[in-house]
């Protein structure tokens, strides 16, 4: 009777040995699993602040497009504006103290291009340090850019910077353009990237914007690489 309940004692004391056996490894697979979850939460959040960190780092780096425009009689004006809002990038305006309206003014700006003479600015607004790339439009003088744009690259710090032109024109660059822009452009440290033209010649405002659309449909993926942190673009013509 002793030795049977002994027994049964055993098997009860055996059986509770091994649930309880079980829960602590339940308890401990519940245990790493959640310590499992934590962690990956934790590297989760370190890998979107880092990401978030680069971002930041490149937008301190000038990694924001800036378009710089200058306009005479203002189709220049609305194509930049157009441009600018398309490629959804900041946009400001070259403008000059000289006198370049009317038949003395044109005189001035003809003999700018023929003398190579440097224009008179007003301080931009916008500091081009903090900018990368940047779009330089300006109407075309003497089948080439006007001296108000030459100047504002000449006076300023493009190193590090690529650089694209934009021109408006009634006609026809002249053939060794890409060697004069960037001849313009190397001195002051900015790598030339490229040329993009725009007939302007008997357009209405509306036909300016569309154009200036399809031009940005062009420039798009240089300006978005650029934006999503692309060092280096390929050259575009």
């Amino acid at each position: 009777m002793q030795a049977g309940v002994c027994t049964l004692w055993l098997a009860d004391f055996q059986k509770e040995t091994r649930m309880r056996r079980v829960f602590k490894s339940t308890i401990c697979v519940k245990v790493y699993g959640l310590a499992a979850s934590i962690f990956i939460i934790f590297l989760c959040l370190l890998t979107s602040a880092a990401a978030e960190t680069v971002i930041a780092d490149a937008s301190m780096q000038g990694q924001k497009p800036l378009l710089v425009y200058f306009s005479r009689g203002g189709n220049t004006r609305i194509v930049a504006r157009e441009l600018a809002a398309s490629l959804g990038i900041e946009s400001v305006e070259i403008k000059s103290k000289l006198n370049r309206q009317e038949f003395s003014g044109i005189l001035t700006c003809m003999l700018d291009q023929l003398l190579d003479r440097d224009d008179d600015p007003e301080p931009i607004t916008v500091d081009v340090a903090s900018h990368n790339p940047v779009i330089i439009a300006s109407p075309t003088w003497l089948k080439t850019i006007s001296s108000p744009a030459r100047t504002f690259i000449q006076q300023h710090d493009f190193k590090g910077k690529e650089v694209y032109i934009v021109l408006t024109n009634n006609g026809k660059a002249r053939d060794d353009i890409d060697a004069k822009l960037t001849e313009i452009i190397s001195p002051r440290g900015g790598v030339y990237r490229g040329l993009f033209t725009l007939i302007a010649k008997g357009m209405d405002e509306q036909g300016l914007r569309d154009e200036a659309k399809k031009l940005a449909e062009k420039m798009r993926p240089q300006v978005a690489a650029k934006k999503a942190g692309v060092v280096s673009l390929n050259p575009v013509r």
